[in-house]
């Protein structure tokens, strides 16, 4: 494999990992990202060293998000698949199936943070001093998270 797709290939990975998904969904598509033509799951599998079922779970996904198209190849049976040109379609998957939904849950368990520090100074669990911090950077933390939802709906129309 050329050092370049190499490179895209493990890049691909580790986008991935970050995000929360297989490695192998970020390998998929660095691999397909520089094919010159469409690439059969057993193409795919055996570059990539990895399983066919992990190659098919991994394409499954990339299709749902639009990031990879299925082609057919005249004389032959098998699945093949290309990867999608235009990015902006991976973008608002990634921005629609992780971004977006993290925000939401952050928002609730910064919520519930709250009323659990309201409720530790009511009982007594923590001192005056020992609250104030916490208070002053607990509201720290909630106007980055105001912030954060009111740059999202200009991030969705870029998108």
């Amino acid at each position: 494999m050329l050092k370049s797709r190499q490179e895209m290939v493990m890049a691909g990975g580790r986008l991935s990992q970050i995000l929360g998904y297989p490695k192998s969904v970020g390998q998929i598509f660095g691999f397909l990202f520089f094919a010159t033509k469409p690439q059969s799951l057993d193409d795919i599998a055996g570059e990539l060293g990895v399983s066919k079922a992990s190659v098919s779970n991994g394409v499954r996904k990339l299709l749902s998000w639009g990031a990879v198209r299925q082609v057919w190849v005249q004389g032959n049976r098998k699945e093949y698949l290309e990867v999608v040109d235009d990015l902006t379609i991976l973008f608002n998957a990634g921005y629609s199936d992780f971004v977006k939904p993290r925000v939401s849950s952050s928002k609730r368990r910064i919520g519930e943070i709250g009323e659990l520090l309201e409720e530790e100074r009511a009982e007594g669990s923590l001192d005056q001093e020992e609250y104030s911090l916490a208070k002053k950077r607990y509201d720290k933390l909630k106007k980055v998270q105001g912030r954060l939802e009111r740059i999202l709906p200009m991030l969705e129309r870029l998108l």
